[in-house]
């Protein structure tokens, strides 16, 4: 477990946890079964929040106030976070900040504790796509799965827009790109589109520039080439999305050009024998080498496989798990151990869940496995 500066910090075992679990209990004069306000002096006090997915436990240690966080269901989360790979790429290039370079965005802007500026909840950006093509659902279909390989990378390293170069109330013209803003976000605020010609006037136009991050996208890309690890590989993929993601509260502009150019690209190669899509995947219903040469890097990750698709969102490949919450993949892990066959999403209904695969235990004060699942150990 790495420590470092951080203030949050993921514990990937039960010993570790339970490590931290310990020292609070020894030099706290009482804990709380709730999460922390970070307002309370926390001096000798610790705290331990149980959310859906998480055990959190906050206390102070010296001078250091940390949380330490553990899966209730004992899965593996990543050493990096949001805030780690945002300030590696502002160390490659600083951001070109919104509230720098258009004060008149006539959005409210959203003060942080730290006296940072976002626009999180103000401006929304282009959101991922994910969607399915009706005819398949409620089928069983032999399918091809065609990967987008780190896709926001990919669209990281081409031009973006120079927010220093605004111009209001125009048409794009050569090297240039603008923005519109119609419909909303499931909040309720505005959102971005982009616009890459000169069909409709828009609030905001932009000379296009060349991304300042080529260099470093091109140092993780050639990482992933050689890593093996798989972990390590999903760390390094996580550093594009968590920037693209961070965007959001420092320049959603960039943000939305990257998203639109990967939901774009995946609409353009649609055909009718496509099964289920979304930003940065296709999974088809025949062979498309058509993908593989489209100028991106893909990745087949599944080739002629049974695909079942019981709702726009809930899938399995073959006998594999679906892609479900963590307490339902362990309700359906004990249901293949407990049935002579395997879950089937399109046969079977949605076992019961079982609560999580760890608990507190407030007499030891430590995690240990839940009870109800040691029978099926």
């Amino acid at each position: 477990m790495f420590v470092g500066k951080r203030k949050s910090i993921y514990c990937n075992t039960v010993e570790d946890f339970n490590e931290q679990m310990k020292i609070a209990k020894d030099i706290c004069s009482a804990i709380y079964y709730k999460k922390y306000d970070n307002k309370t002096p926390i001096s000798k006090c610790a705290y331990l929040e149980t959310t859906d997915k998480f055990y959190k436990l906050t206390y102070k240690l010296g001078k250091n106030k940390r949380t330490y966080i553990f899966d209730r269901n004992g899965e593996h989360h990543y050493e990096m976070n949001v805030a780690n790979v945002a300030s590696q790429m502002s160390r490659e290039s600083p951001i070109q900040k919104v509230e720098e370079n258009l004060p008149d965005v006539p959005f409210d802007n959203k003060k942080f504790k730290d006296g940072t500026v976002g626009y999180r909840e103000s401006i929304g950006s282009a959101s991922a796509i994910r969607d399915a093509n009706t005819k398949y659902i409620g089928n069983e279909t032999i399918a091809w799965e065609y990967d987008l390989s780190s896709a926001y990378g990919q669209f990281l390293k081409e031009p973006l827009p120079d927010l220093s170069t605004v111009k209001y109330n125009t048409r794009v013209g050569k090297n240039q790109v603008g923005f519109i803003v119609y419909g909303s976000t499931r909040h309720g605020f505005p959102r971005l589109h982009m616009v890459t010609d000169n069909s409709i006037e828009c609030k905001w136009v932009f000379d296009l520039m060349p991304s300042p991050y080529v260099k470093f996208c091109d140092r993780i890309f050639k990482q992933l080439e050689t890593e093996t690890d798989e972990k390590k590989r999903e760390e390094l993929k996580f550093i594009f999305r968590g920037n693209v993601g961070q965007f959001q509260n420092t320049n959603p502009f960039w943000r939305c050009v990257v998203v639109e150019k990967c939901n774009r690209l995946i609409k353009s190669l649609l055909r009718d024998d496509s099964i289920y899509w979304s930003t940065d995947s296709i999974i088809s219903a025949t062979p498309r080498p058509d993908i593989m040469a489209s100028g991106y890097k893909w990745k087949e990750k599944h080739t002629e496989t049974p695909f079942r698709l019981k709702t726009k969102t809930f899938y399995q490949w073959g006998d594999e798990m679906p892609v479900v919450n963590g307490n339902q993949k362990l309700a359906i892990y004990y249901y293949n151990l407990t049935h002579e066959s395997q879950f089937n999403v399109l046969k079977d209904e949605l076992p019961k869940e079982i609560g999580s695969k760890y608990v507190i235990n407030p007499d030891t004060f430590r995690v240990e496995l839940n009870k109800e699942l040691r029978k099926y150990e």
